[in-house]
C-alpha cells in the first residue's frame, strides 16, 4: 500500500513538473509574440509612411497617346540621323564576307553530315 502512495505521489509531483514547465514555455513564447508583433508594428508603419509618401507626391501627366507616338518617332528618326552608315565599297566588302562565311559554314556542316550519314549506314549493314 505504501509504494502505491508514493507513486500517486510522484504522479502527483510529475504532473505538477510538467504543468509549470508548458506554464513557463507558454510565458517565454508569449513574450517572444508580443516583441515580434512590437517589430511587426515599426515594419507596419514605416510600410504605411512610405504608402502615404507616395500618394502624397503629385502624379505625372500623362500625354495623349498620339502625343507619345509622335514624340517616340521623333526620337526614332534623330538617332537614324547620328548612325554612321558604311559606304558603297564598304557595304559591298561587308556582304562579300557574310556570304563568304555562311557558304564556308554551310560546306563544313555538309561535310559532317554526310560523314555521319556513312558511318550511320555502314553501322546499320552489319
Amino acid at each position: 500500500m505504501a509504494k502505491t502512495r508514493a507513486k500517486k505521489v510522484d504522479r502527483k509531483e510529475g504532473a505538477e513538473a510538467r504543468r509549470e514547465v508548458a506554464e513557463a514555455t507558454v510565458a517565454v513564447s508569449e513574450k517572444g509574440a508580443k516583441r515580434a508583433a512590437g517589430k511587426g508594428n515599426e515594419q507596419q508603419k514605416k510600410a504605411s509612411r512610405a504608402e502615404n509618401e507616395r500618394r502624397a507626391a503629385p502624379q505625372p501627366r500623362k500625354e495623349p497617346f498620339g502625343k507619345r507616338v509622335k514624340t517616340f518617332f521623333k526620337g526614332v528618326s534623330a538617332e537614324l540621323k547620328k548612325v554612321q552608315w558604311p559606304g558603297r565599297q564598304e557595304l559591298i566588302v561587308f556582304t562579300t564576307v557574310v556570304i563568304v562565311s555562311v557558304l564556308v559554314i554551310a560546306a563544313g556542316i555538309w561535310v559532317v553530315d554526310s560523314g555521319l550519314t556513312q558511318l550511320v549506314s555502314l553501322l546499320l549493314r552489319k
